[in-house]
């Protein structure tokens, strides 16, 4: 699970690297918290299925991914764990340009 925590929080670097304050967008309205989140979710997906193509770690981190996010807690600024674990999932099989739909 570190990995993958890991890699959530590597998609809040993109998100700064990118001109996109996520410290100032999670401390605001809840639905735009939850459009952040998913953004960095959505990352980890597809910072995950890199790492799984180049042998950093092992196959099945797509199911790992989605267990994980499905087992956590509802949290204000967080989306639902279906919707953490459908993100993940869509950056997994759709990388980082299909990651562009949560912060326009």
């Amino acid at each position: 699970h570190a990995t993958i925590v890991m890699a959530h929080e590597t998609g809040h670097a993109i998100q700064e690297a990118r001109g996109y304050n996520p410290v100032g967008r999670v401390n605001g309205p809840e639905v735009e918290s939850n459009r952040v989140e998913l953004d960095a979710d959505c990352r980890a997906g597809a910072g995950m299925s890199w790492m799984v193509g180049t042998d950093l770690v092992e196959a099945g981190a797509l199911e790992n991914g989605i267990r994980f996010f499905r087992s956590l807690p509802k949290t204000y600024g967080h989306a639902t764990p279906v919707q953490r674990a459908g993100s993940f999932r869509h950056g997994y099989i759709h990388g980082m340009r299909g990651c562009r739909r949560y912060l326009r």
